[in-house]
């Protein structure tokens, strides 16, 4: 498994990958303390929306595997 950063990707068989993605929201939201306050929905939203484009910039096909580190 190769890890970096907010990615991970997991050979599962020749030409197979598991891509994982995640993304943090830190002082936007709902709570009091939030510096933006705005609704949960939003934040996750845009939340996913980031791990989303974690993984489509990664490509697809052979690409997707190529080392992160490279």
């Amino acid at each position: 498994m190769q890890t970096k950063r907010d990615i991970s990707i997991i050979d599962l068989s020749p030409g197979e990958f598991l891509v994982i993605a995640c993304d943090s929201l830190g002082g936007i939201g709902s709570k009091k303390e939030d510096k933006i306050n705005v609704n949960n929905r939003v934040v996750g939203r845009l939340t996913t929306q980031v791990a989303l484009m974690e993984v489509l910039a990664r490509g697809r096909g052979k690409d997707a595997g190529k080392s992160l580190f490279s």
